[in-house]
């Protein structure tokens, strides 16, 4: 993980250094108290729309303020979570979710790695397989491999009906992390995003530095994201000097255009997008990846940074004017 080159470097190169501002975060959702055992969670689609990507906060934004409680009614709100200058690494979850079940030794270990660094914490939303109830990411009664675990509950209709089926969880499953409940309304699911398993990791001013739709989710990974966070490489310099001439990086619209010799294939192979502050836009990783190829991007800025790495070697880099241009 070390070997990667953060974009933030890349960035203090091509541009001159600044303070950054204090960020503030956007306004705070849910209740100063605790909510009511009876109060009724609000309506759930029958289906979130399939676009879900689009939905949430994305790299670059600051998000908003939340006050959520812990099962055992203990009150957690993100502001003073990052009051404590740390980063903080938010994962949506709940009891009946397998894509979580089978993640949660990757968190515990995450949990372990970045102790006293990183601050974590679950948020349990809706159960994304409940019995005889639709699934808001299906549509329809999809209960799945909870049979053969027997893991059967409904969708929640109180706050207290969720927050016990939350507590059943803790004591089934080693968590090991801080665990708060979304309000009735699902205030949380709604802003941050409606998805069963989504993780966001922000920096200790509440800026969104690595968004996964899907937690740990390959190519994804979220120890290199705080890794890359926390622990910036040096090598930067012999990147400069590590240029290939037979590299060419361009953008026609929204698609990334990478070319290069025609024959040979790439291996281990790394492309990291940057905005001009040096968060992550983008970064995919692919094994025997043909040297010309097009990769899609939805980035919206007119610049941005990349950098390419094939087998620990620097193939490209430098900043790419993301404007439109013609075929």
């Amino acid at each position: 993980m070390r070997h990667l080159l953060p974009c933030f470097l890349l960035f203090v190169i091509v541009l001159p250094a600044s303070s950054p501002a204090q960020i503030e975060l956007g306004p705070r959702f849910g209740s100063e108290l605790e909510p009511q055992d009876d109060a009724p969670v609000c309506e759930i689609p029958t289906l979130v729309t399939p676009d879900v990507e689009t939905h949430g906060f994305h790299v670059g934004n600051v998000v908003d303020d939340f006050s959520l409680f812990t099962p055992d009614g203990e009150q957690v709100t993100l502001k003073d979570e990052l009051s404590r200058g740390l980063p903080v690494l938010l994962i949506a979850c709940s009891y009946t979710c397998t894509v979580f079940r089978d993640r949660i030794p990757q968190i515990n270990a995450l949990h372990e790695i970045f102790d006293g660094r990183v601050r974590l914490l679950l948020v349990y939303t809706l159960e994304a397989h409940p019995i005889q109830d639709i699934s808001p990411y299906f549509g329809y009664v999809s209960v799945g491999r909870n049979l053969q675990d027997d893991i059967l509950y409904r969708q929640p209709t109180t706050y207290g009906a969720r927050r016990e089926v939350a507590r059943d969880m803790l004591a089934a499953l080693d968590v090991r992390q801080r665990v708060v409940i979304d309000g009735p309304c699902n205030e949380w699911w709604w802003a941050y995003g409606p998805a069963a398993n989504n993780a966001y990791l922000l920096d200790a001013e509440g800026r969104v530095v690595a968004k996964h739709w899907w937690f740990n989710h390959i190519p994804q990974n979220m120890e290199r994201d705080i890794e890359e966070l926390l622990s910036p490489t040096t090598d930067f310099a012999d990147a400069m000097e590590t240029h290939s001439p037979e590299v060419e990086v361009r953008r026609l619209g929204d698609v990334i255009l990478v070319d290069g010799r025609s024959d040979g294939t790439l291996n281990n192979f790394e492309l990291t997008l940057c905005d001009l502050l040096g968060r992550t836009i983008q970064r995919l990783e692919f094994d025997d990846l043909p040297f010309r190829f097009r990769w899609q991007t939805k980035a919206d800025l007119g610049l941005a940074l990349y950098f390419i790495r094939s087998n620990g070697n620097v193939l490209a880099r430098g900043v790419l004017p993301l404007i439109e241009e013609k075929p």
